[in-house]
């Protein structure tokens, strides 16, 4: 099974704590409070804060100044960080299943009869099924589910996607410095993914509006400590001195979260709402980003995946000239191709594959050609030895016959009729009878006419 190492730790902890701090607090001068009340007294009121990054300030404000306060049921605080566990488009690790089904489990033991009882109970059935095909090794990417081995084959895809949905996610949130550092990560680690040119269009969008509200936002903290340091001035020194240790609190605390960024090498430091410092360093990283982001050639990126999609088509046609040349097109277009580049590599395997298959056929064929002539041969042999056999056979039949049958003496041979006594006197009596009929002619003829008359 793979296991999404790439993403990151906090996507978990994130769904499963915002919103927490849901309670409202609406101060007479208009500022809004979020957070969740921990402390109350007659005269103060202490929230806690959330910040940025799981970590968490205090904040104390006197009731006289406060015009409202907003306070969330118990079920409905518990149930606001647990609405977003559901199936998303992509799936998450094992570990994100399990975290979330506790959470879901935990919450229907204590609000059984909440009207989000049947909505959580819905979305523990729909997170156990995915997380046993999770558990079996498969992934799901923009709603496909991948078979484990053609996970393992995407796993750099798969990474790049995931981590889009968290910047998705956290752009859909307002979180977009989170949203540009998820994108910083995309960049380097996952430069040749199907999705950079989704992510470089997103990154733009977040741009264009980070720039105005990061301006209003320290235009409106510029007025806050203005009218804070008006507060200052006429309050008391205790109230001096407990504004202060909320201020060195909040220092403090900001501090962490810029050594924390730097720590994890973050390309845009820590958003806080509340911190100038943290607003005017974001501010000034933008316009340079903006011309950065302007100058990628989406366009040719994504002729560049275009142009990979037909290689794979012709690649399942057994098309490998065609293949290739859509490959080498798609890389020349955008180097980085990584859909490409290792489709390229497929293609020769496959090629080769293919080559060593049509000479074992080949040789199979001549094989089974010089097998069947063998037969053939073998036949023909085989029809002469039978047939000389039954000649044989048929010549001692035929012997056998001859010999079995009775010996008969051939009749004698009659002479010539000429030659048998009766022949003889035949002719005898012809010549005779020849002689007489010559010497009457001739006496005949010796006599005168007028004697005959």
């Amino acid at each position: 099974m793979i296991h999404l190492r790439f993403l990151p730790a906090f996507l978990i902890a994130s769904s499963l704590c915002c919103g927490v701090f849901a309670d409202t607090v609406t101060l007479k001068t208009g500022e809004v409070i979020e957070g969740k009340v921990t402390s109350e007294s007659d005269t103060q009121l202490t929230l806690e804060l959330k910040l940025s990054g799981g970590i968490t300030d205090s904040r104390t404000v006197s009731k006289a100044d406060v015009l409202s306060i907003a306070k969330v049921q118990p079920d409905e605080l518990a149930w606001a960080p647990l609405k977003a566990l559901k199936p998303g488009t992509t799936s998450l690790p094992a570990a994100f299943y399990e975290t979330a089904t506790q959470s879901l489990r935990g919450f229907l033991a204590q609000f059984a009869t909440s009207p989000f009882a049947a909505d959580a109970q819905k979305a523990l059935a729909a997170l156990e099924e995915e997380k046993t095909r999770v558990d079996a090794g498969e992934i799901k990417i923009d709603d496909r589910w991948l078979t484990k081995e053609e996970a393992q084959r995407e796993r750099y895809q798969i990474a790049a996607s995931v981590n889009f949905q968290l910047m998705k996610d956290q752009t859909s949130r307002g979180d977009l410095s989170g949203a540009l550092n998820t994108f910083d990560g995309i960049e380097k680690q996952y430069p040749g993914s199907r999705i950079y040119p989704e992510a470089v269009d997103l990154a733009r969008r977040a741009l264009a509006a980070f720039q105005p509200d990061l301006v209003s936002r320290i235009q409106a903290i510029r007025a806050a400590a203005a009218e804070r340091d008006k507060a200052v001035q006429n309050s008391s020194a205790a109230q001096k001195a407990e504004l202060k240790a909320a201020l060195d609190k909040e220092h403090a605390a900001e501090a962490a979260l810029f050594a924390d960024a730097q720590r994890r090498n973050s390309k845009w430091p820590p958003f806080i709402a509340r911190s100038e410092k943290s607003l005017m360093a974001t501010a000034t990283k933008v316009p340079e980003e903006v011309r950065r982001l302007a100058a990628i050639d989406v366009a040719k990126i994504r002729q560049s995946l275009k142009a990979g999609d037909e290689s794979k088509l012709a690649l399942a046609g057994d098309n490998f000239f065609s293949a290739l040349g859509s490959a080498k097109e798609a890389l020349s277009l955008w180097p980085e191709n990584e859909f490409a580049k290792r489709l390229q590599e497929e293609i020769k395997t496959s090629q080769a594959a293919a080559i060593a298959a049509a000479a074992e056929a080949a040789e199979e064929k001549k094989r089974i050609a010089a097998e069947e002539q063998k037969r053939l041969d073998a036949e023909e042999k085989e029809k002469a030895a039978q047939a000389a056999k039954e000649a044989a056979a048929a010549a001692r039949t035929a012997a056998a016959a001859a010999a079995a049958k009775p010996s008969i003496a051939p009749p004698p041979k009659e002479k010539p009729f000429l030659l048998t006594a009766t022949g003889a006197a035949s002719v005898v009596g012809l010549i005779g009878l020849l002689g007489v009929g010559i010497g009457a002619y001739r006496k005949l003829k010796g006599r005168s006419p007028e004697s005959i008359d």
